[in-house]
């Protein structure tokens, strides 16, 4: 009697639901385009774990928008020249998050917010977790 009932909710599922349909239509006149891209997906005072090309896209966000720099989106802001730096830390730009990913963490902390980024690690088994006890003055 089981599989009376499951081959008859079968047969409901693929002849009389709409639903996931086997035979999908076509269109010709669709166009893709990426729509997203160039917005955050990880919102202020958040950890967000993302894949490699996300986190790229996050941090691209970051250190492009409004700004020119010769420098690498990849690299240590450390190496930046100082107006460059300063300009992409200014407080009216600077929203404190964390980006998490299996190969890299980067964790944008304000001074007045430190504590929602007490610690953090890679999103990977056995990686070094980093735990912030207190933030000096900038």
């Amino acid at each position: 009697e089981l599989l009376d009932n499951t081959a008859a909710a079968l047969g409901m599922l693929t002849d009389a639901t709409p639903w996931y349909s086997w035979k999908m239509p076509t269109v010709a006149d669709v166009e893709m385009a990426e729509v997203c891209r160039g917005a955050s997906v990880c919102p202020e005072l958040s950890t967000c774990l993302l894949n490699e090309a996300r986190l790229r896209d996050e941090l691209q966000i970051w250190r492009r928008e409004g700004l020119t720099h010769p420098f690498s989106d990849a690299g240590f802001i450390s190496q930046w020249d100082a107006p460059h730096r300063q300009a992409l830390l200014s407080p009216s730009r600077f929203v404190p998050k964390a980006l998490i990913s299996p190969e890299r963490a980067e964790i944008l902390i304000a001074a007045n917010k430190w504590a929602f980024f007490r610690e953090f690690q890679r999103n990977t088994p056995l990686a070094k977790r980093v735990r912030l006890t207190h933030v000096g003055d900038a």
